[in-house]
C-alpha cells in the first residue's frame, strides 16, 4: 500500500500581521494502491473537502516515500 499527500492551489491564509495570503493547502494524506484509489479514500474519509467547495480537478497528489 502506498501513501499519498494531497494539496490544492485553492486557498488562502492569514499572515501573522493579518494580511490575506494566497497559498497552497494540504488537504490530507491517504493510502491506496494507486493515486486514484488514494484520493477516493481521502474523499470518503473527509467529506468536508467537497462540502467546503474545493474543486476536485485542482487537487494534486504526490506519493510519499517515507524511509
Amino acid at each position: 500500500m502506498k501513501e499519498f499527500i494531497f494539496i490544492t492551489r485553492e486557498g488562502n491564509t492569514i499572515s501573522p500581521n493579518g494580511k490575506c495570503v494566497e497559498n497552497m493547502q494540504v488537504l490530507g494524506t491517504a493510502n491506496g494502491e494507486t493515486k486514484n484509489k488514494a484520493i477516493e479514500n481521502l474523499l470518503n474519509e473527509n467529506e468536508w473537502i467537497t462540502d467546503y467547495g474545493f474543486n476536485l480537478d485542482e487537487i494534486l497528489g504526490y506519493e510519499l516515500n517515507i524511509a
